[in-house]
């Protein structure tokens, strides 16, 4: 618990870390070998690039509902994510000394990674848990519900080892009740879902166990499980998680880099 408070102590940004350690921002952002971090974030964009054609083209749902499901919305959220976090690795804070602002953008970089591999994460585990049949999954499928969180984690946990705050979370709730928010604005423009009830829906929601036209009751309680037991649970996981992995440190005596050479 000492740990909690001392972590609730510390700004949305904070660069220093509940046990003192000042965080090397500079690093963290612009990690090395800069080469190579270049090569990675550039393939991440070319394959997220390329599941958006496939899946866009494949897809059996009606084109104009791609971005109606909450698998688009994190799949469009990642996108952000890469392409602000390979932003942040070109354009440095202008100056590397410990009272300069942190850029916006490194900080729009940061909050969207804690969103992301959160949103990630849930998505990942409601999909295996409660959607999937047992039948064999197309390759964009498997992106979306799996690749995604894995290149995601990789790129900001294991390359950028960006320490997540507590105070983060907000952002995460954000992104999620911004999503329930479109469900209900769905369900009351009859905008439908382009399957027929012969499909085996009962209606034209989106998600069955998020009906709020017809089981208004079971929606209620799935929002508050997942608002107030699954969100927070996952988030506090991710957050110890970046507990153990071992971030970018300023060493007593320890000159800051400047900016990034490719």
């Amino acid at each position: 618990m000492d740990r909690v408070k001392r972590e609730l102590k510390l700004s949305f940004f904070s660069e220093k870390d509940a046990n003192e350690k000042q965080v090397d921002m500079m690093r963290t952002f612009q990690p090395n070998p800069k080469p190579i971090v270049l090569v990675w974030k550039l393939a991440m964009i070319g394959i997220a690039i390329a599941n958006a054609h496939y899946s866009i083209s494949s897809s059996r749902d009606p084109k104009a509902l791609w971005l109606g499901y909450l698998t688009r919305w994190n799949i469009m959220l990642s996108w952000l994510y890469f392409l602000l976090s390979l932003a942040s690795f070109f354009f440095p804070r202008t100056s590397v000394s410990e009272d300069s602002a942190m850029p916006s953008l490194w900080k729009f970089s940061w909050i969207t990674f804690t969103s992301t591999i959160n949103v990630s994460v849930f998505v990942t585990v409601m999909f295996w848990v409660l959607v999937f049949d047992g039948k064999k999954q197309h390759l964009s499928s498997i992106y979306e519900h799996a690749l995604v969180l894995v290149l995601a984690a990789l790129d900001g946990f294991i390359i950028h080892r960006f320490p997540i705050r507590l105070k983060q979370i907000a952002g995460v709730y954000a992104v999620l009740i911004a999503y329930l928010i479109w469900t209900i604005i769905h369900s009351q423009t009859g905008i439908g879902n382009g399957y027929e009830y012969s499909d085996g829906f009962d209606d034209d929601a989106l998600y069955s166990d998020l009906n709020w036209n017809k089981r208004i009751g079971g929606a209620i309680v799935l929002v508050v499980l997942v608002i107030f037991i699954e969100l927070p649970l996952i988030f506090i996981l991710l957050w110890l998680l970046s507990l153990v992995i071992p971030h970018h440190y300023i060493e007593e005596g320890e000159e800051r880099e400047g900016t990034v050479n490719c």
